[in-house]
């Protein structure tokens, strides 16, 4: 999260933070993942624009569904694993630390 903030922040952009729609988690621990999320960012960058999109299918094409333009995806080791190949055209940042709780995204 802080990475992603972060570059955001320096890019003077708005940060759309994604939870992927889990058919494995309850909604209530995604809400709980985001929340934390969100605290992090507001904690380390209290004037940053956060936007937060719930549920959106864990598919190549995702990216379509924000309201604004993509330019960096940061994400943990894990899910850079298991999302191999999905990134065409996207910069990229994998970060040491896992992005959230479990790996229900980025």
């Amino acid at each position: 999260m802080l990475a992603g903030a972060k570059a955001a922040t320096d890019r003077s952009e708005p940060l759309d933070l994604v939870m992927f729609a889990d058919r494995n988690r309850s909604l209530r621990s995604c809400m709980v993942a985001v929340d934390h999320a969100l605290t992090v960012a507001r904690t380390a960058f209290p004037l940053l624009e956060v936007r937060v999109n719930l549920g959106l299918r864990d598919a190549p094409g995702w990216e379509s569904a924000l309201s604004g333009r993509v330019t960096e995806v940061v994400l943990d080791r894990d899910a850079a694993a298991r999302w191999a190949g999905r990134f065409a055209g996207l910069p990229l940042t994998v970060v040491e630390e896992p992005c959230g709780p479990s790996p229900g995204g980025p």
